[in-house]
């Protein structure tokens, strides 16, 4: 995450060409993590690697369940036996392997579909963890009370581990947590600079020009949270999970940059969800030494490594094609990563697009 800028701001009346958005966002300054203290961030780690950089964020709900993008967790099956949620992470170089709750069951909207041509729909999933991830019931932290009616003098804060510039080579993710201030966008305008395909169920954002690129979020913050602050001060409440923006973060010729799932319309999912009344739409079994991915719709399982989880220090890619061909070249990748010391998940979230 970082500041970016624009200089003139073109407001579309159709829709904008979709051949630049990506699921992803950035830019910002330090943040002190002990003032969002519902973030979490996502890593991959196996018995042969793990990730040292987060592939998207994350928010707790309560100690067994965390909320993120659909997108975060879709793209590749193979890679959903070794998830884990680190909460309130600073700095991420001080990632400790073999000490984080890992994922056991998933839970996505019948909704979503994860295609760039029609934005991204239902982009919310909720993770559930095999042990608690202690920082208590956060559930109070979600807006289930306020349906938009925001003014010019609340504040909007997004908070993540994401790229600091969209022109790094190859993408390096901050390790320090940033935060970035946006400018909150009606749904009317949002339509028309990114068309139809955005619903009410989706929060659009700018940001202030400073300079060079808009403020905004970029490749790494999915999944992650914006928060309100009616009248710029009070309880940071979160309204958003970072879904969307253009593949250059913070563009100043858009008058959107980054979209947002809104979280005050699936109050009723998510309570169904922490309350067992709603099956996962896969689940993690250890079955012989290995924890397996199991569909529960077809009774089919995906085995993928040990269920020991150990590593050397490297980097694991985010978000990945689920054509089985990109899947093996993103395994292929990663360890590659994982053996130069490098970041990757930047580039995989852009694959899938």
């Amino acid at each position: 995450m970082r500041k970016a800028v624009m200089v003139s701001l073109l407001s579309f009346s159709a829709a904008a060409h979709t051949s630049d958005i990506s699921t992803y966002i950035v830019n910002g300054s330090d943040a002190n993590v002990g003032d969002f203290p519902s973030f979490a961030s996502l890593f991959y780690e196996d018995d042969r690697q793990y990730s040292t950089r987060s592939f998207c964020g994350a928010t707790i709900i309560n100690d067994y369940y965390v909320l993120t993008a659909a997108h975060c967790v879709a793209a590749d099956s193979s890679q959903l036996p070794h998830i884990t949620v680190a909460a309130s992470l600073q700095n991420e170089n001080n990632y400790a392997p073999l000490t984080y709750p890992r994922v056991i069951e998933y839970y996505i909207p019948n909704g979503f579909e994860n295609e760039r041509d029609i934005l991204w729909p239902d982009d919310i999933a909720i993770l559930k963890l095999d042990r608690s991830i202690g920082r208590g019931d956060l559930y109070s932290s979600l807006n289930f009370s306020k349906d938009r009616g925001f003014t010019v003098a609340d504040r909007f804060i997004a908070v993540g581990h994401g790229k600091n510039d969209y022109l790094e080579v190859p993408a390096a993710n901050s390790p320090n947590l940033q935060e970035v201030e946006l400018t909150y966008i009606d749904n009317a305008t949002c339509i028309a600079a990114l068309g139809t395909n955005i619903s009410d169920k989706q929060i659009c954002f700018d940001g202030a020009d400073d300079g060079g690129d808009k403020d905004s979020i970029c490749s790494g913050d999915s999944g992650g949270p914006v928060y309100y602050q009616e009248n710029g001060t009070g309880p940071r409440i979160q309204v958003g999970v970072a879904s969307f923006g253009f593949e250059r973060c913070g563009d100043r010729t858009k008058a959107v940059t980054s979209v947002f799932t809104d979280v005050y319309d699936y109050k009723s999912w998510i309570d169904n969800v922490i309350t067992g009344n709603v099956s996962p739409t896969y689940y993690i079994q250890v079955q012989n030494g290995q924890r397996v991915l199991v569909d529960p719709t077809t009774v089919t399982q995906t085995s993928s490594g040990s269920s020991g989880s150990s590593g050397s220090s490297g980097s694991s890619g985010g978000s990945a094609s689920i054509i089985s061909l990109l899947g093996l070249l993103f395994i292929s990748l990663m360890r590659h990563c994982s053996r130069v010391h490098m970041s990757c998940s930047s580039n995989y979230l852009r694959s899938q697009n």
